[in-house]
C-alpha cells in the first residue's frame, strides 16, 4: 500500500474476517467507508468502496482520459488565473457534472 492508501483506507481486515463478516463490510462500504481486504500476496488484496465512490472515480478517470479535458480539469482545480476553488467531497460530483456540461458545450 502507498501513502495515499494509508490516508484513504479506513479499515483493513483479513480475507478470513471478510468472509465471515462480508455483509457488514458491504454495509460499511455502502455507507462510505473504504475497506481494505488483505490477502496472502499483494495481488490477492482488494478494496471495497460504495458504488457512488466508484462512479466518481470512473468519472474522474474519464475526464483525465483526454489531454484537453485533463488540462482543463487540472487548471480548474489549481485555480489558474485566480483564487483556488475549494471543493468538498460532497460537492465534487455536482462540480464535475457542471464542468462536464461546460466542456461538452465548448466542444471539448
Amino acid at each position: 500500500m502507498g501513502i495515499l492508501d494509508e490516508v484513504l483506507i479506513e479499515r483493513t481486515v483479513s480475507r478470513d474476517e471478510a468472509a465471515s463478516g462480508f455483509a457488514e463490510l458491504c454495509d460499511a462500504a455502502a455507507a462510505g467507508e473504504v475497506v481494505h481486504v488483505s490477502g496472502e500476496a499483494e495481488c490477492d488484496e482488494v478494496v471495497l468502496i460504495s458504488t457512488r465512490e466508484w462512479e466518481i472515480m470512473r468519472e474522474c478517470l474519464h475526464l483525465l482520459g483526454s489531454r484537453p479535458n485533463a488540462e482543463r480539469l487540472w487548471d480548474a482545480l489549481a485555480g489558474v488565473g485566480g483564487e483556488s476553488e475549494h471543493i468538498s467531497a460532497e460537492e465534487l460530483p455536482a462540480w464535475l457534472e457542471r464542468w462536464r456540461l461546460e466542456a461538452v458545450s465548448a466542444g471539448a
